[in-house]
């Protein structure tokens, strides 16, 4: 395999190929700068393991890893760059708390000037540091996530948050926190989105209905709202403004009761087929199709799962596209064939009829010429 010449070319075959031909490319050759990020952000553990261990890799492409803090990944990582000042600052700054709380507890981080400080954790000399010094990103978040209320406070208030920290408080701080970001902000956009927030995460289930009947969350808030409400706040949201992404909020929610009473009554857009088919719940599969029916390409991914009594259920309800038909005789299950065929006659296409002459499937052309010769 050849060097790709042009960076454009190398990010069409990040998107494109499959693993085996990533991990060939790889070995021969480092990836362009620009390539790294989408590649870490696509290909599979395996092949980025691979690569960390050949290359390493860039801080921007870092970030990605640091952040979605696969254990593996992050580990070789580390032992890549362990004494790259500009690495070991950017794991620090990106990297999830109990990751990097493992690593300080056993190596010297110079980048990190409060590192004893945060391993005594005597919160008189935290607040004296907060006083008297800019702290550093990741010692802003450990006091944030183990510090007293009024040690956290005292952290916002210092300012320079950056948007780990930030999101932190916006998850899971307490209303004395929020409130005190709150307090800091000058930005009208800014201060209507943490009040949001509070509704979403503090407020009363009237005082939140009332809101959403008249007015959509911020588009931020909204996202918050979609993964953090009841499901029935959830479900009289998306009804009513259709959110993107409203119906895989509603797929992902653990209410497992509430899913099955909507996929039985509402359809889902394609989005939220395809996801109901990757995950592969009987229960969910089965009382959807028995009310809708899906896309032509969902239609084609059910076949392909090759659950008999969910293709039964669905032939029995709903017709099949002419794609589904074919992958239909190819699985040469003669109760499912001759289901459509009984069931559907004028919809069979003419190419499913020429594939199941392919097929010899005498019994089941013998069934379509008798049904048809009654059409």
């Amino acid at each position: 395999m050849k060097k790709l010449k042009k960076a454009q070319d190398e990010l069409n075959f990040i998107f494109s190929a499959g693993p085996a031909a990533l991990t060939e490319y790889i070995s021969s050759y480092p990836l362009r700068p620009k390539a790294e990020k989408p590649f870490v952000e696509t290909a599979p553990c395996k092949v980025i393991s691979l690569y960390i261990e050949l290359y390493g890799l860039k801080p921007s492409a870092a970030v990605v890893i640091f952040r979605q803090g696969k254990p593996d990944l992050v580990q070789k990582l580390i032992a890549w760059c362990h004494d790259d000042v500009v690495m070991m600052k950017t794991f620090l700054a990106h990297g999830q708390w109990q990751q990097i709380q493992n690593y300080i507890q056993y190596f010297d981080v110079p980048v990190l000037p409060e590192q004893n400080a945060l391993l005594r954790f005597d919160e008189d000399e935290l607040a004296e540091l907060i006083k008297k010094t800019k702290l550093s990103p990741f010692a802003k978040y450990d006091i944030l996530v183990r510090g007293s209320e009024e040690l956290a406070i005292a952290v916002i208030r210092k300012g320079g948050l950056d948007t780990r920290e930030r999101d932190y408080i916006i998850r899971y701080g307490s209303r004395a926190l929020l409130e005190a970001l709150l307090l800091e902000q000058t930005s009208p956009k800014t201060i209507e989105y943490l009040k949001q927030i509070m509704l979403i995460r503090f407020g009363r289930r009237r005082h939140i209905l009332a809101f959403i009947t008249q007015q959509r969350f911020q588009r931020a808030a909204e996202e918050f709202f979609l993964e953090n409400a009841t499901f029935e706040m959830l479900l009289g949201y998306v009804k009513h403004y259709r959110p993107e992404g409203g119906d895989l909020a509603l797929l992902k929610h653990p209410d497992r009761d509430g899913i099955l009473t909507y996929l039985s009554k509402h359809w889902i857009c394609e989005e939220g087929e395809h996801f109901l088919l990757k995950r592969g719940d009987h229960d969910e599969i089965k009382v959807y199709i028995k009310s809708h029916h899906l896309n032509p390409d969902d239609e084609v991914r059910l076949i392909k799962r090759g659950k008999h009594r969910e293709i039964m259920l669905y032939i029995a309800k709903h017709s099949l596209s002419a794609e589904a038909q074919q992958e239909l005789v190819y699985r040469r299950n003669l109760a499912e064939i001759c289901l459509l065929i009984t069931s559907y006659p004028l919809s069979i296409v003419e190419n499913t009829v020429e594939i199941l002459e392919k097929c010899s499937l005498t019994e089941a052309l013998e069934i379509y010429d008798e049904v048809m010769s009654y059409v």
